[in-house]
């Protein structure tokens, strides 16, 4: 029983507006390799809505692997995920994304120092992607003043848009939908985060809107490849199942 409860808590349902947020990121990655400025994306959603789950997608595409060669063995990892915690930094972000990529030692150097060390190794482990969740946790530094972004804010946006600037890596944040304002408000995030994506909780199922019931439909349809569920069989509408899922 646990092990099918275990089994249960790791299905993914790729549902068209999971699909939209995995395909919106892979297609801005790949016309970067192309783009002399670099584009990037943004996505938003309240709680629930995914944003986790599109994160392990994001991951499972692009696993981390040790690449051998003359002078012995590197990381390679194609994405770099963090969380931005809710006391940030600079210099904290930049010793928790040096720890990620496997650095433990001479950490307690300047901002400055730790964020050149960091776009090295940004480099030096092709990183494809790199992702910022929880991005407003970056509102607790303040909201602005009336004569302009609060200073520390105002920090955090540079330094971001140095680590842009100085490596091929595209960007993802991630975030609650007043996050949003944190690009908007910033002439040069918002001119270099081009590529909005906003996920949204599934609604009440209706004769229109058929989201969830498509999603009961997939979702079952996976449940019962497991042993526990030999002896079900499935019902040709999921209309029902759906509306007590949603009620729930």
């Amino acid at each position: 029983e646990s092990d099918t409860i275990s089994a249960i808590s790791q299905q993914i349902v790729l549902h068209d507006r999971l699909q939209g947020g995995v395909d919106l990121i892979g297609r801005v990655v790949a016309e970067n390799t192309a783009q002399l400025e670099l584009r990037h994306c943004i996505v938003i959603g309240d709680a629930g809505s995914g944003k986790t789950t599109l994160l392990e997608i994001l991951k499972s595409q692009h696993p981390q692997e040790e690449v051998g060669f003359h002078l012995g063995v590197r990381k390679n990892i194609p994405l770099l995920a963090l969380s931005l915690p809710s006391h940030i930094t600079p210099r904290s972000l930049a010793q928790q994304a040096l720890r990620a990529v496997g650095v433990t030692s001479g950490l307690n150097g300047t901002c400055f120092e730790l964020t050149e060390r960091l776009c090295f190794y940004i480099k030096q482990c092709n990183v494809k992607v790199v992702l910022l969740d929880e991005l407003h946790h970056l509102l607790g530094l303040g909201r602005g003043t009336s004569k302009g972004a609060n200073a520390r804010l105002l920090t955090a946006r540079n330094w971001i848009k140095s680590v842009i600037n100085d490596t091929r890596a595209t960007f993802v944040l991630m975030g609650m939908p007043e996050a949003f304002e944190l690009v908007e408000d910033g002439d040069q995030l918002a001119r270099r985060f081009t590529h909005l994506y906003c996920l949204e909780a599934f609604g009440v199922p209706t004769a229109e809107n058929t989201d969830l019931v498509d999603f009961v439909r997939e979702l079952v349809s996976d449940l019962v490849q497991l042993p526990y569920f030999d002896n079900v069989e499935i019902p040709e509408s999921h209309s029902d199942d759906a509306k007590r899922l949603f009620a729930a």
